[in-house]
């Protein structure tokens, strides 16, 4: 057993979208012993699952490394299945509109199933300050889209290459609705989009995310929230996400 590796651990949770239930990957940095600390949960794009993180953008390691250098302070990750459907498959056409609804609808079942299970098994910081949720492409609209509805819950909310959807205006709106008086510069700790040097003031579906985070950025300035944005080299790929993931895990819990 290699000591200086983190532990992927499958969790698996019951909710009212599947008769089965649904897998989550849970991570554990090297050498943990149980003791207390924050959650970084992962959402993925629209044509992949729990696994892609790691398949795709090397997740385990690039949190080995960054806490191992004293980059990033030790945390537990938990990355998701991101569609509320049977078994986390993908209902229909990948593109169709079932399967974004389906990642849309995966906001409850994030708040009140994976959350809780997560802080039942493991020694979690159970305070918003000790949450933190950030994804890739339509993994990337959950994360900024349900962080802000929810900063009750979350502090530190990152998007990679976030899929165009939800005005955040309109998600920020709600939350405050909701929790009259409050002031959300004193709860948002960390605002971070990032986006593929190729996204950035390209044509087509691909430019719209780039256009999308800027919009983000600029609500988000325009109500007194200093942000993080970020470009890398490349286009609308996990390359992109992995070098975003890198750069937004140093930047947690500090």
């Amino acid at each position: 057993m290699n000591v200086n590796k983190g532990k992927i651990t499958e969790e698996f949770y019951e909710t009212e979208t599947s008769s089965v239930p649904k897998r989550m990957l849970v991570y554990t940095p090297p050498h943990y012993s149980g003791e207390c600390l924050p959650v970084l949960y992962l959402t993925h794009g629209i044509g992949q699952t729990e696994i892609s993180w790691i398949e795709k953008c090397g997740a385990d390691s690039v949190f080995d490394d960054k806490i191992l250098c004293g980059e990033a302070e030790p945390f537990i990750a938990v990355m998701v299945n991101g569609r509320a459907s049977e078994g986390g498959e993908i209902p229909g056409e990948k593109f169709g509109l079932m399967n974004i609804r389906v990642f849309m609808d995966f906001e409850y079942e994030l708040i009140s199933r994976v959350i809780p299970e997560i802080d039942s098994r493991y020694n979690t910081d159970a305070r918003r300050e000790g949450r933190a949720i950030a994804g890739f492409s339509m993994g990337g609209y959950q994360s900024v889209n349900f962080g802000l509805e929810h900063l009750d819950k979350f502090a530190y909310i990152g998007g990679f290459s976030p899929a165009p959807a939800v005005d955040p205006k309109s998600c920020v709106e709600s939350f405050l609705a909701a929790n009259k008086s409050t002031d959300i510069k004193k709860l948002l700790r960390l605002f971070y989009l990032s986006n593929g040097t190729q996204e950035t003031g390209g044509e087509g579906i691909f430019g719209e995310f780039s256009k999308y985070s800027l919009r983000c950025l600029q609500y988000m300035n325009s109500i007194g929230i200093e942000c993080v944005y970020e470009t890398f080299e490349g286009g609308h790929e996990a390359a992109v996400w992995k070098r975003s993931l890198e750069s937004f895990v140093r930047l947690l819990w500090k």
